[in-house]
């Protein structure tokens, strides 16, 4: 199972990637800082869970999602 995780605060961005790590050991977890790099990932890699953060930066995480 391929992961999305974007998040602009690195702490919680690691903490997530950690967790989902720890108890989903044999999924592939990609992290991105911001919706530019996230949006790059999901052109290159097809993502079956996607955990965005709804305030990023200068705008929403929720409006590009569509675009993934």
């Amino acid at each position: 199972m391929r992961i999305l995780a974007v998040e602009d605060e690195k702490l919680a961005l690691d903490g997530l990637c950690e967790t989902l790590r720890r108890v989903l050991p044999k999924s592939e977890v990609h992290a991105c800082t911001t919706m530019e790099e996230a949006l790059a990932a999901g052109r290159q890699n097809a993502f079956q869970i996607a955990f965005l953060d709804i305030e990023l930066g200068m705008g929403s995480g929720i409006a590009p999602a569509e675009k993934l």
